[in-house]
C-alpha cells in the first residue's frame, strides 16, 4: 500500500500536480484521494463528495484547497477516462480528441 502511495504521489509531483496545501492542512482528504486513485468508481465517489456541497459541513475548504482537488479531479480523468453515459453522449470524446492532436487548440477542432 505504501509502495502504490508513493508511485501516485510521485506521479502527481512529475506532473507538477503534488498538492501541497492538501498534504499539509488536510492529510486524510489527501489519504482518502490516494486510496481511491485506482478505481474510478471510487475516486469520481471521492471527488463528487469533496466538491460538491454537503449541508452537514459548516464550513468547506478554502479555495486554494479546492483547487488542488479539482485539478487532482481533472487529472485522474486524463488517467481514466469516463465511458459515455450513451452512444449519443456528444461530449463523452470531448477530451480524448483535444488531446489526440496536438500543437491544435480546441478552436481548431
Amino acid at each position: 500500500m505504501e509502495a502504490d502511495r508513493n508511485a501516485i504521489l510521485a506521479l502527481l509531483e512529475e506532473h507538477k500536480l503534488f498538492p501541497r496545501l492538501l498534504a499539509e492542512k488536510y492529510p486524510h482528504v489527501l489519504t482518502n484521494i490516494i486510496a481511491a486513485w485506482d478505481s474510478p468508481a471510487a475516486s469520481e465517489a471521492c471527488f463528487q463528495g469533496l466538491m460538491l456541497a454537503d449541508p452537514r459541513r459548516k464550513q468547506g475548504f478554502p479555495d486554494a484547497a479546492m483547487t488542488e482537488i479539482f485539478a487532482l479531479a481533472k487529472f485522474h480523468d486524463t488517467i481514466y477516462p469516463k465511458p459515455a453515459s450513451s452512444p449519443f453522449d456528444i461530449w463523452s470524446r470531448a477530451q480524448e480528441l483535444s488531446h489526440s492532436r496536438p500543437g491544435q487548440t480546441d478552436e481548431a477542432i
